[in-house]
């Protein structure tokens, strides 16, 4: 058995997360980094004060602090997951050149409302009121209170609603599911884990980007675009036969992704195989034919095969982009990596 928070350690933490909702309540809407940033730890300071004061714990801090709390019982799973993931997007906002998210943003609303709920179902007991005790003189004088029936005691007593508790009960399992069923998308399904990749990968964070992305795999075997950001990842850093596997991988998933039929053509065309990068090319423009990379690039792959006519047609459908250095080049400047 575990010890549960105390009411003094309770009321504290109350106090304390009350600190913390101006500045979650200031994170809504678009603002300066900096004040973001601000923001951000001004709440995390006062929900890591709520976690000392509830677990009795006044010398930990971030993640030791919400591991030792949820061993001792007093958070369930998914708020100690919130509290991890708010805790992390503080850590990163502590860096000056870091520019906050809407994922941090997001991170620190869930955050706030599990400790909301958590505090909200604790109980404050009461002390016991003490009667004072009383001398013979006062005992004497005090007159003795006429018995009364049985039908008189039982008759104020009310029968239980038991409907009235049977719905309270469905009412706060439904809201739990909701809750939960929420809580897994933000934070445990595979959506959630691509999320955090592309943004750590658009942050330029990429070894933090390729472990979301192998969790968002680990989570659906069946998604491409994992493997797609995974290869990317490869093909840029020159390693070309990793990046060959994860397309391949990414196309035998979803035959018709039009992102990773483009990137499997660029990673042919990087490599030198314009004749192929072409074909791969046009798969993704029959995918979607939207696509101006694939356009641009198609172009490239066209002019490396003196294809000039054709690859002309593209270019004028691309318009301006970083395909312009490789669409009309002198023959010996090399293909440049698409990005």
């Amino acid at each position: 058995m575990t010890d549960g928070p105390t009411d003094r350690g309770i009321r504290e933490a109350r106090a304390a997360l009350d600190t913390a909702r101006p500045a979650v309540a200031r994170l809504v809407g678009t603002r300066d980094s900096e004040d973001l940033a601000a923001d951000l730890l001004d709440a995390w300071e006062g929900v890591e004060r709520a976690l000392r004061a509830i677990g009795g714990t006044p010398t930990l801090s971030g993640q030791s602090l919400i591991r030792e709390v949820r061993q001792r019982q007093i958070l369930t799973l998914d708020q100690a997951h919130a509290l991890v993931e708010f805790s992390a997007s503080c850590e990163k906002a502590r860096e000056t050149s870091y520019a906050p998210t809407w994922n941090d943003v997001q991170s620190a609303q869930v955050a706030f409302q599990h400790m909301e709920s958590l505090l909200a179902h604790s109980t404050v007991h009461s002390a016991p009121v003490q009667t004072p005790a009383r001398n013979d003189a006062q005992a004497a004088s005090t007159p003795t209170p006429t018995p009364r029936s049985t039908a008189e005691v039982v008759a104020p007593a009310r029968r239980p609603n038991i409907l009235g508790r049977v719905l309270a009960s469905i009412a706060t399992l439904a809201l739990l599911g909701v809750g939960g069923f929420y809580g897994w998308q933000y934070f445990l399904s595979a959506d959630a884990a691509m999320r955090s990749g592309v943004a750590a990968f658009v942050a330029g964070h990429r070894s933090e980007a390729s472990h979301y992305f192998d969790l968002a795999i680990g989570r659906d075997p069946t998604l491409a675009m994992p493997h797609v950001y995974s290869g990317r990842i490869y093909r840029e850093d020159g390693n070309l036969e990793s990046a060959s596997i994860e397309f391949r991988k990414a196309i035998e998933l979803e035959p018709k992704n039009a992102v990773a039929l483009r990137e499997m053509g660029s990673y042919l065309l990087v490599k030198g195989d314009f004749d192929l990068a072409r074909a791969f090319y046009v798969r993704a423009l029959s995918s979607d034919q939207s696509d101006r990379l694939a356009m641009g690039y198609l172009a490239c792959a066209l002019t490396r095969l003196s294809r000039f006519e054709e690859a002309q047609r593209f270019l004028q459908r691309a318009g301006p982009g970083a395909w312009l250095s490789c669409a009309t080049p002198p023959p010996t400047v090399p293909a440049p990596v698409p990005r």
